[in-house]
């Protein structure tokens, strides 16, 4: 009737799921896996949950698209993987060359202690007194993140922790870093020699890198005191 009033419907609310089945199901729809990883990676950088959540989550949906790659790139989470970059690292440099096992994301002091204002390393490795930081997009980009980023190494160098630094190209020659990491832990101590990524499709250039037995050698162009100092702040060459 006309000047009726009909009672309003309820209007139906949208279903709430916890953040966790949010990330993994979004993470399990991607074409490519390597937005899965990054998905994944950057909920737990932000600290909108943690890498042992998600697994918790994850062991919960056992047919869930992806799930073992997910589970692969969680646990390098849980060790302190924060982005693409450090996953590639940690996988192709690092491990696949048998270089020691470097402590992720280390605490420190901005001024290079262990209080004060907090930045992170991305990786140390502890007994060798060497930083290496992995240069992505993210936290690098404006001049502040530079300045900062200098500032930081030059304190770690002068607490006799020279830092390596290394960006994009990992992904399409891990060889390289590996043979520089590994010069400058042989330098610092290191009696480990690493292994080739997968030797038989090395090109010359990375066979010399390595050298006969595997083992990185100092270019004979590195000054005498950069190779007491491991190399100081600066990416060095390794060649055979």
């Amino acid at each position: 009737m006309p000047g009726s009033r009909r009672p309003a419907g309820r209007i139906a609310e949208p279903p709430v799921v916890r953040l966790e089945v949010a990330v993994l199901t979004v993470a399990s729809r991607p074409p490519r896996s390597d937005a899965a990883i990054a998905l994944v990676l950057d909920a737990c950088r932000q600290r909108r949950t943690t890498p042992q959540r998600l697994l918790a989550e994850l062991d919960r949906r056992q047919r869930l698209p992806r799930r073992a790659l997910l589970a692969d790139v969680l646990r390098d989470a849980a060790e302190g993987v924060q982005s693409f970059l450090e996953l590639v690292y940690l996988r192709k440099v690092e491990r696949a060359h048998g270089l020691p096992a470097g402590v992720r994301q280390i605490r420190v002091a901005a001024g290079g202690g262990t209080v004060g204002a907090a930045v992170y390393r991305d990786v140390r490795y502890q007994e060798y007194g060497l930083i290496v930081e992995l240069d992505g997009r993210a936290g690098h980009e404006d001049a502040g993140s530079t300045w900062r980023d200098m500032s930081r190494d030059n304190a770690a160098l002068m607490a006799g922790q020279p830092t390596l630094r290394f960006g994009y190209q990992l992904v399409g020659d891990p060889c390289a870093a590996a043979a520089t990491v590994a010069g400058v832990l042989r330098a610092r101590g290191w009696r480990g020699h690493p292994t080739p990524l997968r030797p038989r499709l090395l090109s010359p250039v990375h066979s010399r890198r390595f050298g006969e037995r595997g083992a990185p050698k100092l270019t004979s162009r590195t000054p005498r005191s950069s190779r007491a100092a491991g190399g100081g702040g600066r990416e060095r060459r390794v060649t055979g």
